[in-house]
């Protein structure tokens, strides 16, 4: 029995598979003023969607988490930002 390596058939088309918008670009970290995330995070959403640069930037995230807690014997649910110091998350294709 020999080894023969198997050729592509000619008549079928060769793919590769194109990344999606999950697996492009880095996640980088924009630093706003204190209490100001969510409010800069919005502004540049629009910016984004204006100037027709989603190709570019990706993802906005500013990152909180639920808390829910008891008060009075009434569940609330509170948002709660994860990071400290006030920044959030962008993802995109390369840096500014």
């Amino acid at each position: 029995m020999t080894d023969t390596p198997t050729q592509p058939d000619p008549k079928t088309p060769v793919t590769t598979p194109e990344p999606s918008i999950s697996d492009q670009g880095s996640w980088y970290v924009v630093h706003t003023y204190s209490g100001h995330e969510n409010k800069v995070a919005t502004t540049l959403k629009q910016r984004v969607e204006t100037m027709s640069l989603q190709h570019k930037i990706f993802d906005i995230v500013v990152p909180t988490r639920n808390i829910v807690t008891v008060r009075h014997g009434k569940k609330e649910e509170i948002r709660e930002k994860i990071i400290n110091p006030p920044q959030f998350l962008t993802k995109k294709s390369q840096p500014f």
